[in-house]
Parts: C-alpha cells; sequence; structure tokens
C-alpha cells in the first residue's frame, strides 16, 4: 500500500510461494519450497513509530517488511525465499491502485525448524 515515484529501493531478489511437507529418504519429514512465482526484485521498507507500535505482535528480530511493484493476485502465497532463507508471507498490504507506482508491503516472519 505505496505510492513509490522511483523504485531505486528495489535490489534484492524475492521469490514467493509455499511450503510442502513430504519425507526425506529415511522418512523424515522435511519441508519443501514450491516457488509459485518466478523472482522479482523487493527492498526492505522503514516503519513509523505509529506503525512499530501496532505492529507490537510480531517479533521485531524475526519480522520485516518488504516493498513490491504491486501484484493483483496473492492466492496460494505462503511462504518466501530472501536472501538464500526461508520466511513465512505473516501479512500482506496490497495497494488498491492499479498503476506503475503502486507499490505492496509484504510481512516477512523468519521460519525456524518447528515452523516448517
Amino acid at each position: 500500500m505505496v505510492q513509490l515515484q522511483t523504485w531505486d529501493r528495489l535490489i534484492n531478489r524475492i521469490t514467493f510461494g509455499t511450503v510442502e511437507d513430504s519425507e526425506d529418504d529415511n522418512g523424515l519429514p522435511t519441508n519443501e519450497f514450491k516457488a509459485l512465482t518466478g523472482p522479482t526484485l523487493c527492498g526492505r521498507w522503514g516503519l513509523t513509530t505509529t506503525q512499530m507500535i501496532q505492529n507490537q505482535g510480531h517479533h521485531h528480530d524475526e519480522s520485516f517488511i518488504v516493498v513490491i511493484h504491486h501484484r493483483r493476485n496473492y492466492d496460494g502465497i505462503t511462504h518466501a525465499q530472501y536472501n538464500g532463507k526461508l520466511y513465512e508471507v505473516s501479512d500482506i498490504n496490497q495497494d488498491p491502485f492499479q498503476n506503475p507506482t503502486a507499490g505492496d508491503l509484504i510481512t516477512l516472519t523468519k521460519v525456524t525448524d518447528r515452523d516448517g
């Protein structure tokens, strides 16, 4: 939910998808990331003080927000790969406008071994 005049901050690659539960050769449960989109560019997004207070439910050391070009559809997207690590997509704040300056804010939360 952002209107940016310049997209210079989009310097990192991110891939959106989902995690499928499976088993390895020994029958142990594993989680495999399945991409639902091709890689796209994103950038880290800072919060205002008011937004930080509203964001208290998230662990600040394990969650952060990225901005991407607006997408019309996020169906099936539950996870993302960013900088070689797996994150859960914990919030999607879409821009309601369909124009070249529209951007969406995506909250990513670090996935730990017990989360999948």
